[in-house]
């Protein structure tokens, strides 16, 4: 409601009392959706005043800071032409969430508070001068003169509307529309369908909105202003700019920490559904191993059979002693079936090795979700911003989430502290691996597949931690031909062990030294 006629119309009245005859001395920006304005009693900056006005899609309102910082950069001067120009008048725009500045040299400096379609706008007598959102592409064919509206307060006008409130006195909004009829109705006198007598409650009650006192109070934990008394704790103020400063200062502080609240559970939410789906996805894969005819169990059944099977065949039907059952075996028809068997029973040596890793991976991703639980309730509970932060980062998540990294030509992973980087395609790969990678960096890549060159930045003084490197050799295995299996070999090695020699294709590579380790694709 800090935007409403009735508000808008008490506040620019105090602020006649204060801006009349003194100079606009700054009006810049520092970002897209604030403009602040600086007003003193001459270019001296005598007894400043500050406007601060902020225009977003979920809040637009005005605040009133004894001084404001301007930064040296990232400022940018906004209707130039105003400066020095004094303050002759402030007119409120009749039954318009609009008021205006009357400056020298007929310039008018109009605030409209439109909700979401707020906008300041600069006239040079009736025509538009320039707008500060300049997106608001229609407040471009605004006449000044033509933003006062007549509203019929007539009976009348009321039973032409059908009796809605809303439509007949459309400056009142919903929040007064329900306080008026609320009040009505608790009246002693009311008389049942006395719509005559309810119009004449409305205009009484209309008149008083004009001398109000202002309020905050709290609703679904968010401060909101209104001009009228609305649930049982509120904060009362005689004062309109001393109210909405109060209220910018609290809403500020309640709305920027239920908004990086917001930001971070949506961010842990997030990755527990990743570990969810990854759960799913190991389990099925551990249950078809599980359920299913073993590599060893195919190899001694080649053994037990050997002298029946035919050379060079790709599969025959052998009896399978353990299920008592006839089942057709699978062979590579350029080995014999002795070599055939010894090719299962290697298999099923990565099979024991691939069951353990996904019962591991299991386990470890079920206790990443009732930590990521815990912390959801942990942030759930914390109400103060410097706390809140406080608790990112202890927890690892200030860097993790709430980091803001740069633009790079690489994809870029925060994980625990340490920064990995992706390769985008063969050139950026050799970008990476050859102008940007350092000596003591890690450095990986899927095994005899193509993907992405993987580059673990070096911490000067720290190990790399083996989940860290886990993590870097996983995400390796997902940006590779391999993402889809269920295991991956990488190969991991220190950059300095990494060459090219010339005439060698974009993204080959040539490695003086390379260890292999065994890790689920996970992205």
């Amino acid at each position: 409601m800090q935007n409403n006629y009735f508000f808008l119309k008490n506040l620019s009245f105090h602020l006649s009392k204060i801006l009349i005859n003194k100079i606009i001395v700054q009006c810049f920006t520092q970002n897209k959706n604030e403009l602040v304005l600086q007003f003193a009693d001459n270019m001296d900056n005598t007894n400043p005043f500050h406007i601060q006005l902020s225009i977003n899609p979920t809040f637009s309102g005005f605040n009133f800071p004894n001084d404001y910082r301007r930064a040296n950069s990232n400022s940018v001067n906004i209707f130039e032409e105003i400066i020095g120009k004094n303050v002759k008048s402030i007119h409120q725009h009749t039954n318009e969430r609009a008021f205006s500045l009357l400056l020298s040299n007929n310039f008018h400096l109009t605030f409209k508070m439109f909700g979401n379609k707020s906008n300041v706008l600069l006239f040079k007598q009736n025509q538009i001068y320039s707008i500060f959102q300049s997106n608001l592409k229609s407040d471009n064919n605004l006449i000044f003169n033509q933003l006062d509206r007549k509203i019929d307060l007539t009976f009348e006008s009321f039973q032409k509307n059908e009796y809605n409130l809303q439509k007949t006195i459309p400056t009142l909004g919903n929040d007064l529309v329900s306080y008026l009829q609320t009040k009505f109705l608790q009246k002693s006198t009311y008389q049942n369908n006395n719509t005559n007598e309810f119009w004449q409650f409305v205009l009484n009650e209309i008149h008083s909105f004009s001398i109000s006192d202002f309020y905050i109070y709290y609703k679904n934990s968010i401060p909101t202003f209104s001009i009228v008394p609305i649930g049982d704790s509120y904060e009362k103020f005689e004062n309109p700019i001393q109210a909405l400063k109060q209220f910018y200062y609290l809403y500020s502080k309640t709305n920027g920490v239920i908004f990086e609240k917001n930001k971070a559970a949506n961010e842990i939410n997030s990755q527990i559904n990743k570990l969810k789906k990854s759960i799913f996805e190991l389990n099925n894969r551990l249950l078809k191993i599980e359920t299913g005819i073993k590599n060893d169990e195919l190899a001694n059944i080649i053994m037990a059979n050997i002298h029946q099977i035919p050379p060079k065949t790709e599969s025959f039907e052998l009896f399978d002693f353990y299920r008592n059952e006839n089942i057709i075996v699978k062979f590579k028809k350029d080995l014999s079936p002795q070599k055939n068997a010894e090719n299962y029973y290697r298999k099923s040596k990565n099979e024991f090795i691939e069951i353990e890793t996904l019962r591991n991976s299991i386990l470890e991703k079920e206790s990443k979700i009732d930590n990521f639980t815990k912390n959801l309730s942990e942030i759930n509970a914390i109400e103060d911003i410097k706390e809140f932060r406080k608790y990112l980062k202890i927890n690892g998540f200030d860097k993790n989430i709430a980091a803001n990294i740069p633009e790079s030509p690489f994809k870029q992973i925060e994980f625990e502290g340490f920064q990995i980087l992706i390769g985008k395609n063969a050139i950026n790969n050799d970008l990476l691996t050859l102008k940007f990678a350092k000596k003591d960096d890690l450095w990986f890549h899927a095994r005899d597949v193509a993907g992405s060159h993987v580059v673990l930045r070096k911490q000067a003084g720290k190990n790399f931690p083996k989940n860290v490197i886990e993590r870097a050799a996983q995400l390796a295995a997902y940006h590779s031909k391999r993402r889809n299996e269920t295991t991956c070999p990488v190969i991991m090695t220190l950059k300095k062990f990494v060459r090219k020699p010339k005439n060698l294709a974009a993204g080959k590579v040539v490695l003086d030294k390379e260890e292999t380790i065994l890790v689920e694709p996970i992205g």
